[in-house]
């Protein structure tokens, strides 16, 4: 790292944030970002996120010792690892961070770009996951709003934010606003990506995760089957996300007290 200028530190950003919006998968982003990033970036892949916290805090104090704390490349890392802290359940921590990363790229980029909007849904998220559930809402309606005026209805970032005010509504107990939006946010996934798209499944289970919340247990048993059995076609058996939706289908069983099949689901 000693060996390392600003410059360098330039064009590995450049190049994350090239991969980035040319769409390239996370798994092939650590092979662009420079060989520093690799260490943490494996750790957070393999789930090992508290040593993955470590060695991120190591690389923003390393980078700190060239750059200011408002070069994006510390920018950068502050806010992966708000993303850390936050599957940690160290919503505090998280907000704490994103507020950070948000002063900076407010400075340098403006309130409404799409960089800054982003952060905004990231720490309305954190402001939910507290219980500041109406002030996280507002903040994700005013984000929304200004996603569709800069990137469309049907980017990814508008529509993940849809995601995050379905899910606010879910917490409040407006499964109807909930689902009607969770529908509008599978129609669009669908269209743009496709059926099969893992983002598509996803928001599926999130459907199934509100009917079952509603107590519509066969509609919520139904979209879930029918997510899980795509994503294992898609993903395979082994993949967490799949491993998420086996396990969200045995709770639509559960509750109808199925409780023979949902073991089978499990063996």
């Amino acid at each position: 790292m000693s060996n390392r200028t600003i410059e360098d530190l330039d064009k590995e950003v450049a190049r994350f944030c090239e991969a980035q919006q040319s769409g390239i998968s996370p798994h092939m982003q650590k092979l662009v970002v420079g060989y520093s990033l690799e260490l943490p970036y494996v750790y957070q892949r393999a789930d090992c996120l508290g040593v993955a916290e470590v060695e991120y805090k190591k690389e923003i104090d390393q980078r700190l010792l060239l750059v200011s704390s408002a070069h994006q490349s510390v920018v950068r890392l502050r806010y992966v690892l708000g993303h850390i802290y936050e599957s940690l359940n160290r919503w505090r921590k998280a907000e704490e961070l994103y507020m950070m990363v948000r002063e900076a790229r407010v400075k340098a980029l403006g309130a409404d770009s799409h960089s800054s909007v982003i952060v905004d849904v990231r720490i309305a998220s954190c402001l939910i996951s507290q219980g500041q559930i109406e002030r996280g809402q507002v903040m994700i309606r005013c984000a929304l709003h200004k996603l569709k005026t800069l990137k469309g209805e049907s980017h990814r970032s508008t529509i993940a934010t849809m995601g995050y005010l379905a899910s606010a509504y879910m917490k409040q107990g407006k499964f109807e606003d909930a689902g009607a939006l969770l529908d509008r946010q599978l129609t669009i996934s669908t269209s743009s990506g496709g059926e099969t798209h893992v983002d598509t499944l996803s928001i599926s289970l999130n459907i199934a995760l509100n009917q079952l919340s509603a107590g519509q247990w066969q509609e919520a048993e139904a979209t879930s089957l029918r997510a899980m059995e795509m994503q294992q076609e898609v993903l395979g058996y082994d993949d967490r996300e799949v491993l998420t939706g086996m396990h969200l289908h045995c709770r639509t069983l559960i509750e109808q007290g199925q409780y023979s099949q949902a073991k089978k689901i499990h063996e």
